[in-house]
């Protein structure tokens, strides 16, 4: 399980309909055992009751179209500057997720998968 609070260049990639913009670390993409490992960062255009940016490590299987999410860093700066509060998502044992034909979470799969 990689875990860390070192990012490459953020690189936005995307606004969503609430004007949130979404980033990709495509220095630190890294591809072993079949599967892609990517950090997305989301600045928020309101912050929610708790923070201004969120930083998500994501697993992909690119083969099968299905991610799932393994760390969450929640910021209370913007860019996901600062001290994060980290989540280990693997405790969860939660299912894969499938992206959704035609949505922002399609682009930005197929953008870390090509």
């Amino acid at each position: 399980m990689l875990s860390f609070n070192s990012y490459g260049e953020w690189v936005g990639s995307a606004v969503d309909a609430n004007g949130n913009i979404h980033y990709l670390d495509f220095e630190n993409i890294k591809n072993t055992n079949g599967y892609t490992y990517y950090w997305e960062m989301i600045n928020y255009a309101e912050p929610t009751d708790k923070y201004l940016s969120i930083a998500t490590y994501r697993e992909a299987d690119c083969d099968l179209h299905r991610f799932k999410d393994l760390t969450f860093n929640g910021y209370t700066q913007e860019m996901a500057e600062g001290v994060p509060e980290t989540i280990d998502l693997t405790e969860f044992e939660k299912d894969w997720a499938y992206p959704i034909a035609n949505t922002l979470g399609e682009f930005i799969f197929s953008s870390v998968c090509k």
